[in-house]
């Protein structure tokens, strides 16, 4: 911090006042809260909690966000033997 902020009374960096805001809130709260700032998408906003603060997010990309979508709608659409052999295929697939 510089000695004119000291000056002026500022007691805080603006990553420690960022950083206070978030560890304040809710997950869902401080999500909607980096959101709120320009330029700060879904998958940004989960990132920084996920890994700054350690909260339980997932960062979902807009690929993997239309992949699950797709799946699920197409899912919903079949019986559910067929839902629940699509869904092992998946998770065979995603433990490669």
């Amino acid at each position: 911090m510089t000695e004119l902020k000291q000056e002026q009374g500022v007691t805080k960096t603006l990553s420690e006042y960022f950083y206070d805001e978030l560890t304040r809130r809710t997950s869902e709260d401080a999500w909607y809260y980096l959101r709120s700032m320009p330029g700060v998408g879904p998958k940004t906003a989960a990132c920084v909690l996920m890994f700054n603060l350690n909260r339980p997010i997932m960062p979902i990309d807009t690929g993997g966000d239309q992949a699950l979508t797709q799946f699920f709608e197409q899912t919903q659409q079949q019986s559910r033997e067929q839902a629940e052999r699509a869904l092992q295929l998946l998770k065979e697939r995603l433990n490669q």
